[in-house]
């Protein structure tokens, strides 16, 4: 298997790749680096643990067509023939066979056969014979990651909401993003019911870039999250749910009008 990987900026330029968390970018050239010849690996949640992607990382990936997950847990690089042209003295192939079987090449992009029309071509170019322009259409080429052959818990059976609240990406220690899951999501605002996590995500986030040396890592920025919300429940709890700024100060403020009321009473008593 070669040593060197090429990427196409026509694809990793591309709006529909930009706007992918930085995590899944970073992914997506992970995979990239250890795809067999043919754009196949294996082992793509050993890899997305290995470097501590998101949860979420190979399903936005999957949704955005960048790879093809198979019921293995093989996963292929869609673009892989874009970005690599290996000679046929270099090229080794796949070990993938089963699944590369299900697959065509149309415009040098892989798709499940039946989706286009246009049969397989040949990309493992001689020594001597020169590379070729290809034409490039992102977010046009269909896929199947809506149904059914998504496996090996990589689920993209329900599409990412667009009607749901854009989550606040959080600034970690080395100036990368972390963006938490959606299970983080629902787990946290079923346990601290009291707490609008969406804004004090975006508040967390503010108070990162205020403060560029005491951003976590992605290690520990779940505890630091957590944390954060822990206290925020039990500011909800002691003044009440929903209860804002100008409230807690009118409330405090009652209170010690009883205490002193209280305490004229016992000393006239």
């Amino acid at each position: 298997m070669a040593e060197r990987r090429m990427f196409a900026k026509t694809v990793i330029d591309s709006d529909n790749f930009i706007d992918m968390p930085i995590s899944a970018r970073l992914l997506y050239y992970d995979l990239g680096m250890r795809a067999d010849d043919d754009g196949f690996v294996n082992s793509p949640k050993k890899i997305a643990r290995m470097i501590g992607a998101a949860k979420d990382d190979l399903r936005i990936l999957a949704q955005r067509g960048f790879i093809i997950p198979f019921d293995s847990g093989v996963i292929v690089i869609s673009h892989w023939r874009v970005h690599n042209y290996i000679q046929k003295d270099r090229y080794h192939g796949t070990a993938c066979k089963e699944e590369r079987k299900m697959l065509v090449l149309n415009d040098n992009v892989y798709h499940f056969e039946g989706d286009v029309s246009n049969s397989d071509t040949e990309c493992i170019q001689g020594v001597s014979e020169s590379d070729t322009q290809v034409r490039l259409e992102l977010g046009k080429s269909r896929d199947r990651v809506n149904g059914n052959i998504i496996g090996d818990n990589i689920s993209c059976s329900e599409p990412l909401t667009s009607s749901a609240p854009d989550v606040p990406a959080l600034i970690l220690n080395d100036n990368s993003e972390w963006i938490p899951s959606k299970d983080d999501l629902e787990g946290w605002q079923q346990l601290y019911a009291g707490v609008d996590v969406i804004k004090e995500l975006a508040r967390m986030r503010e108070w990162c870039k205020s403060n560029p040396t005491r951003r976590k890592t992605r290690k520990g920025i779940r505890r630091f999250v957590q944390t954060w919300l822990d206290r925020q429940q039990n500011q909800s709890n002691k003044f009440g749910a929903g209860t804002t700024q100008k409230d807690k100060f009118t409330q405090r403020m009652e209170d010690m009008q009883n205490w002193g009321k209280k305490y004229e009473s016992n000393n006239q008593s």
